[in-house]
């Protein structure tokens, strides 16, 4: 986060006015020394979106991989078995897509979620996000328990990114995956739903709007898709099931 000079136009004049912008530094992720992938996020928590966004794209497993080093723009990572690398370089916006849209198996887990659960964890989507009451500028992806408690939680100029983190420090820190939920503060893409889907997550809560598609990949993954969960109120659209009264 820098901070700049700016003008604001209010009451029929400009004054001037000191911001907060939200930083979008440019990241190269090497694959065994040769794939590369370029990617616009925040300059912070950058293992944890390597290894996330690795992982949950499906081009190669946690077990995998044993090094990750970060050297200025660039973040090397190491796997054991370099032939089971799937990759393609390309530049990741800050908006980025899922690149394989290969599906992964569905989501076996039999977690249920309380409704009550969904709707107090909606305080965290005001509570955890910091640079974004400063900015305006980023993204959220919190993990939360079933039991309703927050676990932890990243910012990003990039909602993809944002949910990369969290599953990079969730694969960290051994987290259970079957038993815990995504709250996110973006629109639910198809790229969502398989990221979260390859990691064996069963639910994504959003304060906004799914997309079509991924309301469908979603159904046939066994994932669980909240949407417009603010207040008192949310919509379920794939998933009936593991959400209860």
């Amino acid at each position: 986060m820098v901070e700049i000079q700016a003008k604001r136009y209010e009451k029929g004049k400009f004054n001037e006015k000191r911001v907060n912008v939200s930083e979008e530094g440019l990241f190269h992720i090497h694959v065994n020394d040769s794939n590369v992938f370029s990617i616009f996020t925040l300059p912070k928590d950058l293992r944890e979106l390597a290894l996330g966004f690795i992982v949950s794209e499906g081009i190669a497993n946690f077990e995998e991989i044993y090094g990750i080093e970060i050297l200025g723009s660039d973040i090397l990572i190491e796997t054991k078995n370099k032939s089971n690398v799937k990759f393609a370089t390309e530049l990741r916006t800050s908006g980025c897509t899922g690149i394989l849209q290969t599906e992964p198996e569905p989501v076996d887990s039999l977690q249920k979620f309380d409704s009550n659960v969904i709707l107090n964890s909606l305080q965290y989507l005001d509570k955890f996000p910091k640079e974004w009451k400063l900015t305006g500028g980023t993204h959220s992806a919190s993990l939360i328990s079933n039991k309703g408690k927050f676990l932890f939680g990243f910012e990003d100029i990039g909602r993809h990114n944002a949910l990369d983190k969290v599953i990079g420090k969730a694969l960290m820190k051994n987290q259970n995956f079957g038993n815990r939920f995504i709250l996110f503060s973006g629109r639910l893409s198809s790229g969502i739903v398989l990221k979260a889907a390859r990691v064996g997550i069963p639910l994504v809560v959003s304060n906004t709007a799914p997309f079509s598609r991924a309301i469908k990949i979603a159904e046939k993954l066994n994932v669980a898709l909240v949407g417009f969960a603010r207040k008192k109120e949310f919509t379920v659209y794939s998933g009936f099931w593991r959400i209860v009264e």
